[in-house]
């Protein structure tokens, strides 16, 4: 508090609050209660601790039994002192005490009230008494419980409070994990900051978690991606020379970082697994529930869009389901998480699950302020709007990603690009296809991210061969397939294959395109796909099961996606119709390939009459 409170100003008030609680007390007591009057709550205990030298239990339950002003719990342990009283003993605390003593009480009651757990409540004294140092050693403690409550803002205000956001690496840390929801641009450069203070004071705990939180804003940020480049060998040479000697929730968060930064930027298949496997460990293990969701978010985008491992990706869902939430999750990892599950979902070709995901992944970004990651969850519900054939709701999806997209944001405007080309493959529109492709790739170029270059080369590969170009897309696909195997990505492999089979483009024929094609989607278990049209599915579903390429998961395939049989050619026998009724010889009636037993009396007439 500092100035003269408008209430105080009121003789009438002071002179009556003076008689009722202060007049008649000795010195000692009187001061006693101007320091009992610094926590909104006292308790017996720190009661005690605040006034050591007189009976400030005593004097709080003198205050309870003769005025209206103290008020007590029902267990007798704590009093609340009214808000006009609190305010009064507060300003004569100020207007009574040479500045020096209130300094010196203020920074007395706030250690009390921080041993005491009560840290909101220090902190406040601390930046009133002024006590900065005080203030910086209250914030290295209470940051990361803070920060785990998503109390950010209050940790940052702390912070600038302080004044050591400049020369302490942990404040510099802290206030760019305060930052990031927000502005990761400001956020990456307190962490950068922070790595370099840690690395001279030989911090490497600290080392490797402000490292691990640079990482984390290029991955948010989804723009260039070539500085990672510097964090790579930085991360593997902190993990080559101090990994034993890092805690376990730092060490975690390192090997997290390595894993995204070489996704995006070094996707070497083997590594990719092999650290894969790892972070699948820390979420099973590490009792972090922060940690593991994060790094859940991160392996589940891997599995789905990178390698394709959907039956993998669904357990690691059951998973991390039941863990999402404001108790184990900041917002944004929340919100991060709310957008791969709808990526999952949409690939399970569950259109609502995966626009619900979305939808609640937006509203939690409108009630908490953290709006990074908009574009992903708008653009999973357009990709489910646009595979189920909904083009006017994937429409407006698509408008409110123009909306929000950046141009900064490399690898957000390539997916935008690509969305947009999908858009155009489904109206017919070749050269708007041909346009958003080439920018596509391009744009994924520029980002520097292999997985988008592979995943965009079958989009250009569509548009030339549609121009009849038939060598520039055989080409084309030669590279997207070279790619996948370098990264051991299905979802390329399946996007060039697809190509190759509806467009007649594989070396080695027809026969061979399917099988490559079906293959490919067994192993993964795709139902659906940023390709995916129910009538070209349906014919090549048809052909397949013709020539008896992959019938079991063909039929599956066409149960999940409720396909029908091109109308110019006729259905194979054994396409899974959703019921078959046989009336030649013995009367069968199947419903998903099974026979449906009539319990209870049949109607013999009318099935004599067949």
């Amino acid at each position: 508090m500092t100035g003269t409170p408008a209430v105080m100003e009121n003789g009438v008030l002071t002179q009556y609050l003076e008689e009722e609680t202060l007049m008649g007390l000795p010195p000692a007591e009187r001061e006693s209660l101007m320091r009992l009057a610094f926590p909104p709550h006292v308790t017996t205990g720190l009661a005690r601790r605040l006034s050591p030298e007189s009976d400030g239990i005593a004097l709080l339950q003198k205050l309870w039994r003769d005025s209206t002003l103290v008020t007590r719990d029902v267990d007798g342990d704590s009093y609340e002192l009214h808000p006009l009283l609190r305010e009064f003993l507060l300003w004569r605390a100020q207007t009574q005490w040479p500045p020096e003593t209130l300094r010196e009480n203020r920074i007395a009651a706030a250690d009390t009230l921080a041993e005491a757990g009560l840290a909101e409540d220090a902190a406040e004294l601390l930046i009133r008494a002024p006590a900065p140092e005080r203030l910086a050693q209250l914030v290295i403690a209470e940051a990361p419980r803070l920060a785990r409550e998503g109390r950010t803002r209050l940790l940052e205000g702390w912070i600038t409070a302080s004044a050591a956001r400049d020369h302490c690496p942990w404040h510099r840390y802290w206030f760019g994990i305060c930052r990031m929801p927000f502005d990761l641009a400001a956020a990456r450069a307190a962490f950068e900051q922070a790595y370099a203070g840690f690395t001279r004071a030989r911090d490497h705990d600290g080392r490797a978690l402000s490292a691990a939180a640079a990482v984390q804003t290029y991955i948010y940020e989804w723009g260039d991606f070539h500085p990672l480049d510097r964090w790579i060998p930085r991360i593997e040479a902190l993990l080559e020379r101090h990994a034993r000697a890092l805690d376990e929730s730092a060490l975690g968060t390192l090997y997290l970082a390595l894993f995204v930064a070489r996704m995006y930027r070094k996707p070497a298949a083997s590594r990719l697994a092999e650290l894969a496997a790892r972070i699948h460990a820390i979420i099973e293990r590490l009792p972090d529930p922060f940690l593991r969701v994060t790094a859940g978010s991160h392996l589940l985008l891997y599995l789905t869009w990178w390698r394709g491992d959907l039956p993998t990706g669904a357990a690691l869902v059951e998973l991390l389901r039941p863990q999402i939430g404001p108790h184990h999750a900041s917002a944004l990892d929340e919100i991060v998480w709310r957008a791969i599950d709808a990526t999952y979902a949409w690939m399970a070709a569950d259109t609502e699950r995966c626009i619900d995901s979305a939808e609640t992944g937006l509203h939690l970004a409108d009630r908490t302020g953290v709006h990074l990651w908009d574009f992903m969850l708008l653009a999973q519900a357009a990709w489910s709007a646009i595979t189920s054939g909904d083009l006017a709701r994937a429409g407006g999806y698509l408008e409110r990603m123009a909306a929000t997209v950046q141009p900064g944001r490399l690898l957000d405007l390539c997916h935008y690009r690509y969305l947009r080309f999908v858009e155009a493959l489904h109206r017919g529109n070749l050269p708007a296809q041909r346009q958003h492709a080439e920018a596509a790739l391009r744009l994924a170029h520029q980002a520097g991210v292999p997985w988008a270059e592979g995943i965009v080369l079958s989009a250009v590969a569509r548009t030339l061969a549609a121009a009849g170009d038939t060598r520039g897309a055989r080409a084309r696909l030669g590279q997207a397939m070279r790619i996948a195997q370098r990264l051991g990505s299905d979802t390329i492999h399946y996007g060039a294959a697809l190509a190759r089979a509806e467009h007649d483009l594989h070396p080695e024929g027809r026969r061979a395109a399917l099988r490559d094609l079906f293959e490919v989607s067994a192993r993964c278990g795709f139902v659906n796909s940023a390709w995916w049209r129910d009538a070209p599915m349906a014919d090549l579903a048809c052909e397949a099961l013709e020539l008896d390429i992959e019938p079991r998961f063909v039929r599956q395939l066409i149960r999940v996606r409720n396909l029908t049989p091109p109308p110019a050619r006729a259905a194979p026998e054994c396409w899974p119709w959703p019921l078959q009724l046989f009336t030649l010889g013995e009367l069968r009636l199947l419903r998903d390939g099974r026979p449906v037993v009539f319990r209870g009396k049949a109607q013999k007439k009318p099935l004599e009459l067949l």
